[in-house]
């Protein structure tokens, strides 16, 4: 009797609260499919994609992330790697079905949905030769010699493959040296670019996009000196003054590329986050003074659009801050940043990378080496070490995909190019941290790095909150569900091109002879250099990986 009577109070509590409930209007809450990707640092999620079924709702304790829907960031161009000569290389020996495979992980949208790449113009230390697209030996100020027949080679080829998955990655370009006969000494791989011939160098830089346009490929953005205040001598480099830059963007790249009809936009700087001085070094604590020195002088305008930061020393989020607090309408990429054998963290060094970038201001990250060989090359000098987004085998005709792609992968399948950042607040735990985007189809996200131990997180969007548990040491793409929407932001206007005529001389046109795969003259011994170490006062926040990760 005891038993009944419970149960019938139990009853009728029951009907008195859904009385209530339906007196007061309230609509009983259902759980809602939400889109989740997730990689780990174990290796036991790969931008694996599933629909998780979630109770809207707070959890008690749990960190929060908060995404303002309405306040909206920067746009955002994407994410990438360096298409190099020996990423090309090696790509272009597999077979063609395990070549299409590898690309098609890499830059289809629903799979790692890779947008921006970057070119060398000329060697890099990830190159099979030495040498630049002018190597005369003698001066040659008409560029008589000039060809782009290396990149013919393998770099062009595979790039039109990728086009071909992808017909929208974004392009920019960098030059390790100019020439050797362009410097002081006339050396490829260290010393200065002769003042005499700075018009020379900007009409090679100028003649390297229109030879690329005449094989159907647009050089979107450029670099005028990969790391400009470093001085090496295994690898080609050249050093490069704030002023000399200015200068020569200023008066001969800029006229240039408005009299062929270009639309290329230059970034400054290309270096570190830190105050880098020759022969490369961070020096004190502060960040980076160079890309004030350009784009605050009177050189500083068209084309110059933004800046340029490598990951190798100082602090990400100090030097984004401080370049937009002072250039709110330029862009900010990560161009540069390597994972290798000397990481610690690899999987957290890259997703801090690409959330701290997302969060601070950055319009696109760009990691280094597309793809490299098991022993991290070829190349010719510089860094030993290095791995690649993919490593190939080219001996067995194999791929695999390393801990960066999980990454990159995990950012851009709700962040492709096009979306936009979104104000985002993270509180709770220093475990935590997010940044939130917009879609170009206007639907928001937060992408999550959780570096503790699998907990709760509750991610909100205005005020839907969802408790959705993230695994240890894991990066989530959290989507909203179907009918939440977002604002995107606008992009900056850029600063224009001059509309008046110019008497300055354009480049020559390289004509477009036809691409083929061949098998290199050379064999290439690998380095045994290892990257520069950091700043011990401004150490570097690495990037970089284990080589046995794969995914």
């Amino acid at each position: 009797m005891h038993r009944t009577r419970i149960a019938c109070l139990t009853v009728v509590v029951t009907m008195l609260l859904v009385l209530l409930g339906a007196s007061s209007g309230a609509a009983p809450i259902v759980p809602v499919d939400v889109d989740v990707v997730t990689s780990a640092a174990d290796g036991s999620a790969h931008a694996t994609a599933q629909i998780r079924s979630i109770t809207p709702g707070t959890t008690p304790d749990a960190p929060l992330v908060q995404v303002a829907t309405d306040q909206p960031r920067q746009r955002l161009r994407g994410v990438g790697a360096a298409l190099t000569e020996s990423s090309a290389y090696v790509i272009a020996q597999l077979p063609t079905a395990q070549r299409h495979a590898l690309l098609e992980n890499l830059f289809a949208a629903d799979k790692g949905g890779l947008s921006v790449l970057r070119l060398a113009i000329g060697s890099s230390d990830f190159s099979l030769a030495v040498n630049s697209l002018d190597d005369s030996t003698t001066p040659d100020p008409t560029l008589s010699k000039f060809s782009i027949a290396r990149d013919e080679r393998w770099v062009i080829p595979v790039l039109h493959e990728i086009l071909a998955i992808n017909p929208h990655i974004t392009l920019i370009a960098s030059p390790w040296s100019a020439p050797a006969w362009m410097k002081t000494p006339e050396n490829f791989l260290y010393g200065l670019l002769d003042t005499q011939y700075e018009n020379a160098f900007a009409r090679y830089l100028v003649a390297y996009v229109q030879a690329f346009r005449a094989e159907g490929i647009t050089i979107d953005w450029l670099t005028v000196q990969n790391e400009p205040a470093s001085f090496q001598t295994s690898m080609p480099s050249m050093l490069m003054s704030a002023e000399q830059q200015g200068r020569l963007v200023h008066d001969d790249l800029g006229p240039l590329l408005a009299a062929a009809g270009l639309t290329t936009r230059v970034l400054t700087w290309h270096h570190t986050w830190c105050n880098a001085q020759p022969p490369g070094g961070c020096v004190g604590t502060g960040t980076a003074t160079f890309p004030s020195a350009v784009l605050g002088s009177p050189d500083g305008g068209y084309p110059f659009a933004g800046t340029a930061f490598h990951c190798y020393g100082g602090d990400q989020v100090a030097a984004d801050d401080a370049t937009h607090a002072s250039w709110p309408n330029l862009e900010i990429w990560q161009t540069e940043c390597s994972g290798g054998t000397w990481q610690n963290d690899p999987f957290g060094d890259a997703a801090r990378l690409v959330v701290n970038g997302l969060a601070n201001w950055e319009n696109a990250t760009i990691l280094w080496n597309l793809a490299l060989d098991p022993n991290g090359g070829p190349h010719t000098g510089g860094c030993n070490g290095c791995r690649g987004v993919a490593t190939v085998d080219t001996g067995a005709g194999t791929w695999s995909l390393n801990v960066d792609f999980d990454v990159l992968a995990t950012e851009s399948r709700f962040a492709p190019s096009g979306s936009g950042a979104l104000v985002t607040t993270t509180s709770g735990s220093p475990e935590v941290r997010a940044a939130g985007v917009c879609s170009p189809d206007g639907r928001p996200a937060a992408i999550v790095f959780n570096s503790g131990a699998a907990r709760t997180v509750t991610v909100s969007f205005d005020n839907l909150a969802l408790p959705v548990v993230i695994g240890a040491r894991s990066l989530v793409a959290v989507r909203a569900p179907v009918g939440t929407s977002c604002s995107l932001g606008v992009w900056a206007a850029l600063p224009a091109a001059p509309t008046t005529s110019t008497t300055t001389t354009a480049a020559p046109t390289t004509p477009p002879p036809t691409a083929t795969m061949v098998t290199p003259a050379t064999t290439v011994t690998p380095a045994t250099t290892s990257p520069p170490p950091s700043s011990d006062v401004a150490p570097a926040t690495a990037v970089l990986a284990t080589p046995t990760y794969t995914g």
